[in-house]
Formats: structure tokens, sequence, C-alpha cells
């Protein structure tokens, strides 16, 4: 283990974060759940938690990236690596020692940080000492980059150097190295990339100008970044992501104009869907998102000539925006753009949110957007089934549902799940009463068990990762658990029924319309539909009562604010 390594690993993670950032709630020396106030997050969805090396780690759940302590204050803060060892309490490359630097924000909002120093020579002064396979390095073309479109001059401006054939490059630039990348020179070696230093991470590679440009190009890949910018000759700032796994640099592209270009592939689909909302948390002029090919900047470059990748540039740089700073204005809870994407799929007969029933759907349109719906109806009437089938169906659509249901266990909805998805009842498996429809499919009687059982397994073990199942009824810890369920990815919510989550008073008296109130005042700010059963008052149907016996409104258990808070209401 290197010094670097010992000192990020002996760092304290929690303090660093709490003196950046107060409001993420981080305590000294400890881990646990923090807000990722970085990027303006007011909720918990960040932890702080021990790394497999034995240092601590900072994982954002709501964009999926880790950092440790060195890429924490690079990445996220913006500092260079002197002013990192400071931070970390290490030795310079001086040698001299420079204690922790213990300032908090003076500013409480939200999202307030210090700017990094970027003055370029504070930052060469500060690169890490190079490593002997790169000091070794010649400046002869490596074979790594034979046709891929770079020229000997861009060698010696990105700093490439060539080690036995393969590729080595300071990241994030030739100007303030804090890592170097190898690209080996085999075309099927595994890995294709390796880093000569340890403990630093896998850092952004941007272009030296990347500060003075208003236009950023964001793609997947350091040497396709570096071969677009040679093209373009400098008239764009240019970021080169690691991977597609990994995130957008945020700290480079607060306040430009953003282009997202990733590789034609399932990776690089996830990677824009990835990276398109972390943008758009960012003060951007505009969002462009760029059309992908089936081959890389490196690819056209080197196949079809420098001239054929500076057109293919510029077609993909005329893309009219996806977000203009416009779309970031907040009407009432929305974005604008959040307004436009509701009304063309209004427009366009787009269901968001379908019930699963074709005719109801044809009707209502569906769940709303955002905002809570019941399903009102007398106790065995059906409630809960319908709003399972709703959920179920959304699900199969490839949606993340979390249920909340105290009435009834996790186990038992997932038995009824299965025998939906199967369509084998399970009341037949339990009491070996099959049809012939069953057994003519199946086989066998033991046939038809084993399906159900299979079909069970998958239940439990695959799509309970897409439908979850909570027995939580206090609307506190919903309201905490549904914020952490969305930085998941999780879009639709349900209820089972909304009359046991109702709080009491100090007299033990239910507090009605309470609970529905209180999901209200959240729910639309979190953009999610949110389905909650609701119970029918049984006595206002007795058979002292004459009436037509169709259910209203005002028929609802406790009080008409629930139907009030509803954006609409099923009857049953």
């Amino acid at each position: 283990m290197n010094d670097l390594t010992q000192l990020i690993n002996g760092a304290d993670l929690a303090r660093l974060i709490s003196e950046e950032y107060p409001e993420a709630g981080a305590i000294a020396s400890k881990g646990g759940r923090i807000r990722a106030a970085w990027r303006g997050d007011r909720n918990e969805s960040g932890s702080i938690i021990r790394s497999p090396g034995g240092g601590w780690i900072v994982k954002d759940h709501g964009t999926g990236d880790a950092y440790n302590a060195y890429q924490f204050l690079h990445e996220i803060v913006g500092l260079d690596h002197e002013q990192i060892l400071q931070r970390l309490g290490g030795e310079s490359r001086n040698g001299s020692k420079h204690p922790p630097r213990r300032t908090a924000h003076a500013s409480g909002r939200v999202g307030a940080r210090r700017k990094p120093d970027r003055n370029p020579g504070n930052q060469l002064e500060a690169s890490l000492p190079e490593p002997e396979s790169y000091k070794s390095g010649t400046t002869e073309p490596p074979e790594a980059l034979s046709k891929r479109g770079f020229t000997k001059q861009d060698l010696t401006t990105y700093g490439i150097r060539n080690d036995h054939g393969d590729a080595i490059f300071p990241v994030p630039n030739k100007q303030a190295p804090i890592n170097y990348k190898r690209r080996k020179k085999e075309k099927d070696a595994q890995p294709k990339y390796t880093y000569e230093l340890s403990g630093v991470g896998a850092p952004y590679w941007h272009s030296e100008d990347v500060t003075e440009h208003t236009k950023i190009l964001v793609c997947e890949g350091e040497l396709n970044s570096m071969v677009a910018h040679s093209v373009l000759g400098g008239g764009i700032g240019c970021v080169g992501v690691p991977g597609a796994s990994h995130g957008i640099p945020k700290h480079l592209l607060d306040g430009k104009s953003i282009y997202l270009y990733a590789d034609n592939d399932k990776a690089g689909r996830d990677a824009i869907a990835r990276w398109l909302p972390e943008a758009r948390a960012l003060q951007f002029k505009s969002i462009s998102v760029c059309e992908a090919h089936e081959k890389d900047f490196c690819d056209i470059a080197g196949q079809q000539g420098r001239d054929a990748l500076k057109e293919h540039l510029n077609k993909l740089l005329s893309v009219e925006p996806t977000l203009t700073i416009l779309d970031r204005r907040i009407t009432d809870d929305f974005t604008v753009a959040h307004l436009r994407e509701n009304a063309k799929q209004f427009i366009t007969g787009t269901v968001k949110n379908p019930t699963g029933y074709t005719e109801l759907d044809a009707i209502t349109f569906g769940l709303p957007i955002s905002g809570i719906s019941l399903i009102a109806a007398l106790p065995s009437a059906g409630k809960s089934m319908m709003l399972r089938d709703v959920l179920f169906h959304n699900a199969n659509l490839g949606k993340k549902i979390l249920l909340f249901s105290p009435d009834q266990s996790a186990d038992s909805i997932y038995m009824l799940l299965t025998s939906r998805r199967c369509g084998i009842p399970g009341w037949r498996v339990q009491r070996r009463l099959f049809t012939h429809a069953m057994i003519d499919k199946h086989g066998t009687e033991d046939a038809v068990i084993r399906a159900w059982g299979e079909a069970f397994d998958d239940t439990i073990l695959n799509f309970s990762k897409r439908f979850r199942i909570s027995s939580e009824s206090d609307v506190g810890e919903i309201k905490r658990m549904v914020e952490d369920a969305i930085d998941d990815g999780f879009e639709m919510f349900g209820g089972d029924y909304i009359q046991i989550f109702e709080p009491e008073d100090a007299t033990g008296k239910e507090m009605d319309g309470k609970a529905v109130k209180d999901i209200k005042k959240n729910v639309h700010g979190w953009g999610v539909p949110f389905l909650l059963a609701a119970q029918l008052a049984k006595y206002k149907f007795g058979r002292h009562i004459k009436r037509d016996g169709i259910p209203y409104a005002s028929d609802i258990e406790g009080s008409g604010k629930y139907f009030q808070a509803a954006e609409q209401v099923y009857m049953i």
C-alpha cells in the first residue's frame, strides 16, 4: 500500500463532508445516511460506509456514484492535488507538512460550495510525480493508437507516451495530472485500460481549455474526447468520462451548454439515461443529447479520416437542445420541461400510468402523472385486488413499484402475485384441484405444482426487485421510505388501505383524513402517482336503508377529506 492510499484510507470522510456541506448532516467519524447536498438534494440519498479496502466512501444513491476522500475533494469540491493533500493532513510534493483546513461554508443554502482554484500554474505545481512507466515512455506513436485518428502533434498536445506499444496518458490532462491511464496495444486485452497509480480513483479527462468555453461536449471515453477536441480545433471544451458506468463531472459543467454523447449500445443508452437527470440538476444553459453512432470517434477518424470525423461532430453539435434554461423555470411544483412532457403525452394519447383496464384507461387516461388516486369500496368488494392489479400491470411494464400493506403480509401478497403471473390460483395448488386446461398445459398435477413453485421462486428472487412490499403504517416513515425509493428509481406507490395509516390524537381517537393530507403535501413534489385503497362505511349500506346500492364519495369511511385530497376516485 503506497503512502497516498494510506492517507486516503485514514481520512475522516464524514468530517470532510460536514466541513464542506454542513447541510449534508454528516457527523465526524460516523457512517450512516446523509443528504447529497453537493447536488442540492434535501433527502437522505447518500450513505457513508466502509470500503472493502478499509477506508471510508460516500455513496450517492441518486446518481449511483461513489467517492473516497480523495475523489470527493477532487470531483465534488474541485480541489487540486496539493490542496487535497493539505486537507488530508498529508505531505505535499516538496515535502512540507500541511495541517487539515477546517473551514465550513458560511452560506447555509443547499448546494453551496467553495469554488476550486483554477490557476493553471498551481495545478501544474501540485501534480503527482510521474510514474516510471510514463517517464521512460517515448514520444513515438504507440501501437495502441494505430488507426485511431491521432496525429504526432496530438501525442505532444495531450501528453501521450508510448510504453512498449501501450499508450499512457495523464488525466485529467497534461497540465494537471492526477493519474495516468494505460491503453494496452493488444486488441483482446482484458482489461483494455488500467491505471498506473492506485488510490486516487478514475478521474475524468478534460481539455485544458474546458473552463474557457460555454459549450462542453461530454462523451464516453477519454481518447474519444481527445480526438474530438483535436479535430474541432479547440472550439469547444471536451470531457471524457472514464466509462459508461460513471456519472458526469458536475463541477465542470455548471452554467454551460452541455452536449451528451455515448456509444450506440446498451451501456451507452443506460449512460445517457443516467447523465440526463444529473445534468438537469445543474445550472445549465442548455442540454443536448447527441445521436449515437455505431462507431466511436476514434474509429471514424482512423478509418474514414479526421475530416470525416469533423463533419460528423459538427452534425452532432447542431442538434436542437433537449432542454434549455427556460425548461428549468418552476411553475407550481413542476419545471417547464416536466409540464411540456406531460402535455406532449396528453396530445399524443400516451397513457403514462395505465391501470391495465382498457376501457377505464380510455375514460380516465390512466392514473395521474403525479397525485393521489383512490379505489373506494366496501370490505371484500375487490378494492385490494384492483389495487394490486394496477400496480402489477405497471410492474410488468418495467416500472419499479412500492406497496405499503400493513393489512396483509408480504408473503401472502407475493403468493397472490405468483398466481396472477403464472395463471394457477394458489388455492387450487393447496387443494390439488386443477382444471383440465391446467393439466393439458403442464402434463401432470405434479408439473402444475412445480410450475407454480418455479413462478413463486422467480417472483421473490427477481420480480420482487421491482415490486417491493412494506408493512410500514407510520406516515412519517412512509414519506421517508418513498423519498429513498424515488432515489433508487421507483416510479409508482400504493397503499392498502388509507384508513389504516391514520394517526391518533392524545385521546386515542383517529384523526380522519390526516394521513392523506400529509401524503398530498409531498406527492406532487415527488412527481409520482400514489394509489390508495379506501374503505366505504358499512353502516350506510345496511338493509334498513333504502337506496340504489351505488356507492358515493360521501360514503367513504371517516371523512370527505379523502375525496377532496384525491386527483381521482374509482368507486366499486
